[in-house]
């Protein structure tokens, strides 16, 4: 089990050894079974839904997309292409409900390298919860690598309003709150809901945001 990292901890390798011990650990197990990470997805998928998207035939992309409980609401449109890439895909595919797994094709590589990669056709990339994991300068490279090379025709984040920089649990993530201005180049914003946690039903608070972004092309 790796050390927690410290509180200026921003090496990848380091962050990438910490979610690889998280999924030995049973993360994606656990998971796939919290209630109200369902609801994220459809409140996530409803979202996408009042913008017509994701379009029949269509390719969808999500980075991080752990156990595929995002890509399972999206099952009902007609000829979806599905792709997801995580760091763990014996622990994913392990969880992922089976009408899922037949579907996707599962690329297991970290985001930054997968970005810098060779680029394919997408038509909706998805990251929900996920470049908040990832350090600063790593996650300004991969918007650029999304701008000038893989240029989706849309992009849809899901991300936290509040950083934590100190976890307080063993194996907890550090999590930011990140500039998103680098997608300015190339896309521009069509639609932004505020999301309330579900877990305090009592608070209207907002801590997410969902972001739709189109290409300009």
């Amino acid at each position: 089990m790796p050390e927690l990292p410290p509180i200026e901890f921003v090496d990848p390798d380091r962050l990438l050894t910490l979610w690889r011990a998280k999924n030995k650990m049973g993360y994606q197990k656990k998971i796939a079974s919290k209630g109200f990470l369902h609801e994220n997805s459809r409140t996530l998928t409803s979202f996408l839904g009042q913008h017509g998207l994701p379009e029949p035939g269509s390719t969808v992309f999500e980075l991080g997309c752990g156990s595929g409980r995002n890509l399972h609401y999206l099952l009902g449109v007609e000829d979806l292409k599905l792709v997801g890439n995580d760091l763990c895909r014996s622990e994913c595919l392990k969880h992922m409900e089976p009408q899922v797994k037949q579907r996707v094709r599962f690329i297991e590589q970290d985001t930054l390298s997968l970005l810098q990669g060779d680029p394919f056709q997408v038509d909706l990339l998805l990251a929900s919860d996920h470049f908040m994991h990832l350090p600063p300068e790593s996650l300004q490279t991969c918007l650029n690598l999304l701008v000038d090379r893989w240029s989706p025709s849309f992009i849809c984040l899901r991300e936290c309003l509040t950083a934590r920089l100190k976890p307080r649990k063993k194996l907890q993530a550090p999590r930011w709150v990140h500039d998103y201005s680098p997608l300015d180049r190339a896309f521009r914003v069509i639609a932004e809901q505020g999301v309330a946690d579900p877990r305090r039903r009592d608070s209207a608070e907002t801590h997410y945001t969902l972001t739709l972004f189109r290409h300009r092309g």
